[in-house]
């Protein structure tokens, strides 16, 4: 499956499972959650993947970055339920494989192939963390890397978040 068709696999998923309680996947675009439909999952209590935000197209400012982000806090904002979310979705080694569409194990080959730039979500106040104040039995969450969080973004998290037990990405570890 390509990434455009993996990602509207999982908009698919996400919108045709009411019953769904975990979720784990690769990656979704934000723009494809857009084009979609609401995610109908409200009974999910655990989510790992990672929401893509594509860069300002020209000819497109009505689909900031942004707006891509604040309507992807929207969706996830509806999973009253939730209890662990990890922003980073996974890639196995035989999913990398075959995205290299190469041996696992190829001497003198790099790892990491090269794609278009792509923006993990930004998990701060001043861009829409606020948004997600209906989780409040979330006790854990796993950051897109390299977030850094202001005191006052701990304190709501504290606030919003009483059964809060773990936060991972921070840049900033010495806030705690």
């Amino acid at each position: 499956m390509s990434s455009v068709d993996s990602t509207r696999a999982v908009q698919t998923i996400m919108t045709s499972c009411p019953l769904l309680e975990e979720f784990s996947g690769n990656k979704v675009q934000a723009l494809d959650m857009m084009e979609g439909k609401p995610w109908v999952c409200l009974s999910l209590r655990v989510l790992d993947l990672m929401i893509e935000m594509d860069p300002e197209m020209e000819g497109q400012p009505r689909i900031t970055r942004d707006s891509q982000q604040l309507f992807a806090l929207r969706q996830i904002s509806r999973l009253t339920r939730m209890e662990r979310i990890e922003f980073t979705g996974y890639t196995s080694c035989s999913e990398l494989a075959k995205l290299l569409d190469e041996p696992l194990l190829k001497p003198n080959r790099p790892i990491l192939a090269r794609e278009e730039p792509r923006y993990n979500l930004e998990l701060r106040l001043s861009k829409g963390l606020g948004l997600l104040c209906t989780l409040p039995n979330l006790k854990f969450i796993r950051l897109p890397s390299g977030q850094d969080w202001s005191m006052r973004d701990i304190d709501w998290a504290r606030m919003h978040w009483p059964r809060l037990e773990f936060i991972c990405g921070l840049n900033n570890r010495s806030l705690f």
